[in-house]
């Protein structure tokens, strides 16, 4: 059914960036995506007027749907994604360096703080010093495998945090393709030194408890070392939903806006 512009419910549905009422109409049979309103336009061409929300996780939801139900516009839609993505870095570049500063100051002040807990676990190890004669100032568990990752797991982690601290003062701020390649570099070196914090907490842990304690050690230990992969899925949960619902039609390379 079309109204007196010639525009069906698909139309309206897809200019709002409603993926789950473009879902909806898409499952009836009898839907065509394909008409046209009096200007020519079709549902899927809606998105080029909304734009501005290109990079929403429901604006992309909309064109893997459109994709699908209206296959012989594909390549247009293609193009529209592409202009899109391009009209994003281009806002992107006005914006960046006051954005990464933002973003530095943040991580930094991260980077920090793990810098110090690591810098003081170190001064403080599980299970204290040695009094005994012939061994004073010796860590107690020194011998003690988990004792043993606990300092490497310690270290990485300064060293990493400590790396990223050092990386935002040197930042060079008037260069665009630096600003995304130190995103995405002190990203990735803050998530390392996430993961190596939280193990070197699990391993100090476990040295400790494991001695009286060792189911507790264990259950511990295990929890903490799996946060980092619950953060992670956390982290991603809007986008693992979308893949779980979309299915074959889900395009991650559609994603690269988001």
């Amino acid at each position: 059914m079309q109204d007196k512009t010639g525009k069906t419910a698909l139309h309206y549905a897809v200019r709002k960036c409603d993926p789950e009422l473009v879902s909806i109409l898409l499952s009836h049979e009898d839907i065509d995506a394909t008409v046209l309103d009096n200007i020519g336009v079709s549902a899927a061409w809606e998105l080029k007027y909304v734009m501005e929300n290109a990079k929403t996780l429901n604006w992309n939801e909309v064109l893997m749907l459109m994709l699908k139900a209206d296959a012989q516009n594909a390549r247009s839609l293609y193009n529209l994604h592409g202009k899109a993505k391009q009209q994003a870095i281009d806002a992107g570049r006005k914006d960046a360096k006051s954005l990464t500063k933002t973003y530095t100051t943040n991580i930094s002040l991260v980077a920090i703080l793990i810098t110090t807990i690591t810098f003081a676990a170190a001064f403080t190890l599980p299970g204290g010093y040695s009094s005994v004669d012939g061994s004073e100032g010796l860590p107690i568990m020194s011998r003690k495998v988990a004792f043993q990752a606990f300092l490497i797991f310690d270290t990485l982690a300064m060293c990493s945090s400590f790396a990223v601290a050092f990386i935002c003062v040197i930042a060079r701020w008037e260069d665009y393709e630096f600003l995304i390649y130190y995103t995405s570099f002190t990203k990735k070196l803050m998530w390392f030194a996430y993961v190596a914090t939280t193990m070197a907490f699990s391993t100090g842990l476990y040295t400790v408890l494991a001695p009286r304690l060792h189911w507790l050690a264990t259950g511990i230990s295990v929890l903490v070392a799996l946060l980092p992969i619950l953060t992670k899925l956390l982290g991603e949960w809007p986008v693992l939903k979308l893949r779980l619902r979309l299915g074959e039609t889900f395009n991650s390379d559609l994603l690269d806006m988001v």
